[in-house]
């Protein structure tokens, strides 16, 4: 095979044990830091914008696909934790034909009703690369992003298409990011939330997002506290998070 690689442990989630691997020796390295019971792929790295497609999908027709920007922190690493998602795409010239390499691919797949999440990157020559698909909703707040951008959830419509009820999703009126606060490795010991009537909403382990409404056209913009980060917050606030070490 060639190197750089990356390697997956595919059981796994939130890019726990993603990494990259230069040669022959660090695979041999990286191979061992796994369970034994663990099933890990070896993969071609890819350079390139990492993306992803939201699909909605009845009797193997699209009703709804949009791409999704992501940044990691594979930049300054080897790993490839997930810091930012944009919701939809800005970037010029990459949807469309993320977009028809998305739907082909359903095709071949013969997919037949459901929703997809499919994980893309776009090399310097514009050519699309699929990493992984899987019938699932998005992680994260992917979700809450699309209900922001799009003004209406995804859920519902998800439903409908179980239930083979007709089902139809707007395409996004606006822009929607979620941002994670990058830190030093350690325990965290708290968040603290400068900002005028804000205060921090804990996720924990049961997932449950805040309800996030969607502000009306007029509206200013708002930040959230969960999508603040460390160098795009405004004059008129700040987030930060304190860690102790390990």
């Amino acid at each position: 095979m060639s190197f750089p690689a990356v390697v997956k442990p595919a059981s796994r989630h939130s890019s726990s044990g993603v990494e990259t691997v230069r040669d022959p020796a660090e695979l041999r390295a990286q191979l061992d830091a796994y369970l034994p019971h663990e099933t890990v792929l070896v993969e071609e790295k890819v350079t390139g914008q990492e993306f992803s497609v939201e699909s909605l999908v009845q009797d193997g027709r699209v009703v709804f696909a949009s791409v999704t920007r992501k940044e990691t922190t594979e930049s300054g690493t080897r790993t490839f934790v997930e810091l930012s998602h944009s919701v939809p795409n800005e970037l010029d010239g990459v949807n469309e034909v993320i977009l028809d390499a998305n739907r082909r691919m359903l095709e071949r797949l013969a997919f037949g009703s459901g929703i997809a999440h499919a994980e893309w990157r776009v090399d310097g020559a514009g050519r699309t690369y699929l990493m992984e698909v899987a019938a699932r909703t998005p992680g994260d707040g992917l979700s809450i992003l699309y209900s922001l951008a799009t003004g209406v959830p995804m859920e519902p419509e998800i439903i409908r298409i179980a239930l083979g009820e007709p089902a139809a999703y707007p395409a996004p009126r606006r822009y929607a990011r979620q941002v994670y606060l990058e830190h030093e490795p350690g325990l965290l010991g708290d968040v603290t939330v400068d900002w005028p009537g804000i205060s921090p909403a804990w996720v924990g382990e049961g997932g449950l997002w805040p309800e996030i409404e969607p502000g009306a056209q007029t509206t200013r913009p708002p930040c959230v506290p969960c999508s603040c980060s460390r160098t795009g917050a405004p004059s008129s606030g700040r987030c930060t998070a304190r860690t102790t070490a390990p």
